[in-house]
Formats: C-alpha cells, structure tokens, sequence
C-alpha cells in the first residue's frame, strides 16, 4: 500500500495521513469544496491531495459536488421547447418542387435605366446669382424577390418581382413552373399576395373570386392546391425564413450598397 502512496500524483511523504471513506471523509471534502469556492471535481480533488489521501476520492468528490444545492441551483438549464414532428410533406420522398414554400424578401433598391442621364431635359435654374445645371437622377422604385423552396430537398429557385401585386407574383410564379415544373401543392404565409394568387390559380371556378378570364389563363397549370399558415405564426414557416436569411447574407456581401437594374439582380 505505501508503494502505491507514493507513485500517487500529489501525494506528499511530510503528511502521509490515509484517511477511510466515512463520515470524516464527506466532511472534509465537503469543507474543501466550499474552501475552493463551490469549485469542480479536479480542483477539488487536487487541494486535497496536497494533504491528505482518502480513499475513493473521486466517487466521493463527485457526490459531494452533486449534492451540493448552490451548484445544483446555478448549473440549472432553461427548459427548450421539445420540436413538434414534422409535416407529412417533409419526411415524404416526392418530385422535386411538388411540395413548395415560398415567400418575399425585400424590398430591394432597384434602377429603372442604367443609363447615367435619362433623356429629360430640364432647364438649369439661378440660385443667389449662379446658375445650376441640375442633372436628372435615374428613377428608383422598390422590387423584392420571391423564393420557392422544395419541401424534399430543399432546393431553392430564386425569381426577382417588381412589386407585390397578384399580376407580378403570377408572372413570377409563370417563370418558376416553366423552369422547375408544376408542384401539387404551395405553402406560404397570409400575405395577400398569395391569397390572390390563390383565387386565381382555384381548382374550382366557384372557388375563385376574381374574373374566370383570369383563371382559364392559368387553367394550363393544371389545378395547384394552396396551404396557408396559421395567421400571425411565421414559426410555422422557418424553412422559408432561414433561407431568407441565407439568400440575403450573400447578397448583401456580393451587391453591398449597389444599386442594380432589374436585369442586373
């Protein structure tokens, strides 16, 4: 045993005191422990070490520690939100975009000529005697870009609109069958932009509320069902928002405070 003592890291020949696992034992790691100011199992075990041998330290130091109510009290995590299951649509193999999200990132600065004077003549005006010549600025109006998300493989289709009308996201939407095909079924939010769509893209006619003209010009996409989330919970829509996030992170690096044309984005 004294062979043992003194190949044992820390141990100091001046105090060889061996001391049993007991009520003395607890007693003194639990003094040290609180010496060390509530300190973990090897600082613990360390300070001890210095002085004294006790037999099972470690198994004692750990049930000391975690018997210990300040450390117990301020070790103690948050409760998190245990996630739900995920939808049918996404733990469902399928087509690529026949289950699809989307949603509208914006608005975006965008230039309408990138020409550097448009051809508008104004006359140059006198100020405090001096005469100005002012130079027409190229007109700027606010587009956003609508992205289409796959529920299955999380593919992305990127589409730039000129506003938030019924007419431009159809457009858009026009653009994205004609590249990816047509999905069976789209998810969004309550945006009115997409409730129109909506109207417009019915499988029945009575369930459209705007002109069957309308509708027979988009009969050709063969019937697509609509899913909205509930209103005001775009928690439910996280796979769209965080590419939002991803697609605007690189944007932001790669255009920065350029202002492009339409073609340009």
């Amino acid at each position: 045993m004294g062979g043992r003592l003194e190949k044992a890291k820390g141990y100091d020949r001046k105090h060889p005191l061996i001391i049993p696992a007991g009520s003395l034992a607890k007693l003194m790691i639990r003094d040290m422990h609180e010496e060390t100011l509530h300190g973990g199992t090897r600082l613990t075990m360390n300070l001890i070490r210095e002085r004294y041998w006790i037999i099972n330290l470690r198994r004692q130091v750990k049930q000391c520690v975690l018997n210990c109510v300040k450390c117990c009290r301020f070790k103690q995590k948050m409760g998190e939100q245990i996630m739900a299951d995920l939808p049918a649509s996404r733990v469902t193999e399928a087509m690529i975009f026949s289950q699809t999200g989307l949603d509208y990132a914006g608005p975006f600065k965008i230039k309408a000529s990138n020409v550097r004077s448009p051809p508008i003549r104004i006359k140059p005006t006198v100020v405090n005697g001096e005469v100005i010549k002012s130079i027409p600025k190229v007109p700027v109006y606010e587009g956003y870009i609508a992205l289409f998300i796959c529920f299955t493989t999380k593919a992305v289709h990127l589409e730039v609109v000129s506003d938030q009308t019924t007419e431009a996201f159809l457009a858009a939407f026009d653009r994205f069958i004609s590249r990816r095909g047509t999905p069976e079924c789209c998810h969004s939010d309550n945006s009115k932009t997409f409730i129109g769509a909506r109207n417009v893209l019915a499988e029945d006619e009575k369930q459209s509320i705007v002109d069957y003209n309308r509708v027979t010009k988009h009969w050709a996409n063969g019937g697509i069902s609509w899913s909205f989330i509930p209103p005001r919970a775009p928690h439910f829509g996280g796979l769209w928002e965080s590419n939002i996030k991803s697609m605007k992170y690189h944007l932001k690096r790669v255009v920065g405070e350029l202002t492009l044309t339409y073609e340009e984005l």
